[in-house]
C-alpha cells in the first residue's frame, strides 16, 4: 500500500473527546485502547479469506456416507433417492431438536418445508419407477 494511502488508515484522530465521523478515513471506527482513541480500518476486514468457513465441494462425513449408501453411480448426488435419504435425516434431527425446544417455530417451518419436499420426492419417484419408490421406503423405513 503507497505511504500516502496508508497514513490516510492508520493516522490518529486529532479529536479525543467522543467517537466522531473521521473524515481523513471514511471507513474507520474508533475504540479506546489505553484511554487513547484511534482509527481503525475496516477494509481489511471486510475482505474474505480463500478459505472462509466450509470449503466449496466438501461435504461431512454423515452426508458423504449417506450419499455412498444411496447412489445410483460414483457421481450420483441429485437423484431422488439420495435426496430423499439427505432429507430424511436432516427431519429426523430435526425432529429430536424440536421435542427439546418447544417454541423453535422457525425450525418447524423448515421441518414442515423438508417434510413437504421429500414427500413431492417420494410421489415423483412413485409415478417414475413404483419399484424405486418401494425400495427407498423400505431403506429408510419410512411407512410403518
Amino acid at each position: 500500500m503507497p505511504p500516502s494511502i496508508q497514513s490516510n488508515f492508520a493516522h490518529r484522530c486529532n479529536n479525543e473527546s467522543e467517537s466522531h465521523f473521521c473524515r481523513r478515513a471514511r471507513f474507520c471506527f474508533h475504540f479506546s485502547l489505553h484511554f487513547q482513541l484511534s482509527c481503525v480500518s475496516l477494509i481489511k476486514s471486510k475482505r474474505r479469506g480463500k478459505f472462509r468457513g466450509r470449503r466449496r465441494g466438501h461435504l461431512s462425513e454423515a452426508k458423504s456416507v449417506l450419499i455412498e449408501q444411496f447412489r445410483a453411480h460414483v457421481k450420483d448426488t441429485g437423484s431422488p433417492e439420495v435426496q430423499i435419504a439427505l432429507l430424511s435425516e436432516r427431519i429426523n434431527y430435526l425432529t429430536t431438536h424440536l421435542k427439546s425446544h418447544v417454541k423453535d417455530h422457525a425450525s418447524r417451518r423448515g421441518l414442515i418445508m423438508m417434510v413437504n419436499k421429500r414427500r413431492r420426492l417420494l410421489d415423483y419417484l412413485n409415478r417414475r419407477d413404483p419399484d424405486r419408490y418401494r425400495e427407498i421406503v423400505e431403506r429408510l423405513s419410512l411407512r410403518k
